[in-house]
């Protein structure tokens, strides 16, 4: 009988449990770092981009003249990835060809590439107020129509049905059913869970980004701080050097790519973002004191499946999802 020593299979135990030093990224499916993401960009940034050879109104392309002012729109820029991303996965049926689909802009005009490029974008920011929202609001319009109340979702936008009257999706029957207490039952369209100064949600965080990841939810995430910001996540590593890192794109950061940061928590137990692997530091961390800088206060995620089948009866106990009436207390709006 051979035996092996004590200390080998100490070793490979710790091997075993060790997170790796360089694990391999995750992605909602149909994504990688080199494509099926999308990064709208806001017409509104063009005020000053690019720094030098900046466009003239001449120059400017019709994306410009035709999209409304877009400035505090970053939910619906955010909400706009995850939609498309999961038309993308069903495909628009011949019963929905009057479905917005696809990009509006095609072109790469002074290095910002594809700016304010979807068609859904474009529709929801031509059909509501330049004012700050939710995620959920546009997520909701497009497929229900309607808005939700202001008092679960509190934001400065409203609803002009100009050009559309969303409910592109109604026959999924994703209804958001309001409660008497002006909370709303989201479970059939979306989950929304919410991050404070909690040191011990840490750990709640990191399994439900990775839980909603792993289920192909689509998935953005909230600001709050300094104002108020909507972000997309599209995918998550994690390293023993860094922890949890995430794949990020963003609205309004002059840039059309994903990009990487680093989730920690600071001295106040607020969850930040931070730079990593030599990315730009992105996002200050939050600071109660100056009432500088941001930290993550929400996750919403997309659970329509890619095909009209009913969601399993249960998430488990990481979900974290709060009663909407709760959450109105805290809930900031997003402004950008």
């Amino acid at each position: 009988m051979h035996l092996i020593p004590t200390s080998t299979i100490a070793f490979s135990l710790l091997l075993t449990n060790a997170v790796p030093a360089f694990a391999a990224p995750v992605f909602i499916e149909g994504v990688s770092e080199s494509g099926g993401w999308y990064d709208v960009n806001k017409k509104t940034k063009w005020n000053d981009w690019p720094k030098v050879n900046a466009l003239t109104p001449g120059q400017r392309p019709w994306q410009w003249t035709n999209l409304p002012y877009d400035n505090a729109m970053c939910w619906a820029a955010a909400g706009s990835n995850i939609l498309q991303w999961w038309q993308d996965r069903i495909g628009v049926p011949a019963t929905g060809a009057s479905v917005p689909n696809g990009l509006a802009a095609t072109a790469s005009v002074n290095g910002l590439q594809y700016v304010s490029q979807l068609q859904i974008y474009q529709t929801i920011c031509s059909n509501w107020t330049d004012g700050g929202s939710h995620v959920e609001q546009a997520w909701n319009w497009w497929f229900n129509g309607g808005a939700l109340s202001t008092v679960s979702f509190p934001g400065s936008t409203t609803l002009t049905g100009t050009t559309s009257s969303g409910g592109y999706w109604k026959e999924l029957d994703r209804t958001c059913t309001q409660n008497a207490d002006a909370s709303y039952d989201t479970s059939k369209l979306c989950k929304t869970s919410a991050f404070w100064n909690e040191p011990s949600k840490e750990a709640e965080f990191t399994e439900l980004i990775k839980s909603y990841v792993n289920k192909n939810y689509g998935t953005t995430l909230s600001l709050s701080g300094a104002g108020g910001h909507a972000i997309t996540l599209w995918g998550y590593e994690e390293t023993a050097s860094n922890g949890l890192v995430l794949y990020l794109t963003d609205s309004d950061d002059y840039k059309h790519g994903l990009f990487k940061q680093a989730v920690k928590m600071n001295d106040e137990g607020y969850l930040c973002l931070s730079s990593v692997d030599g990315e730009e530091e992105r996002y200050a961390a939050f600071n109660s004191a100056t009432g500088t800088g941001l930290y993550i206060s929400e996750i919403q995620a997309l659970t329509v499946p890619f095909t009209p089948v009913p969601e399993p009866s249960a998430f488990g106990l990481l979900t974290g999802t709060l009663a909407l009436a709760a959450l109105a207390r805290r809930r900031k709006v997003t402004r950008c």
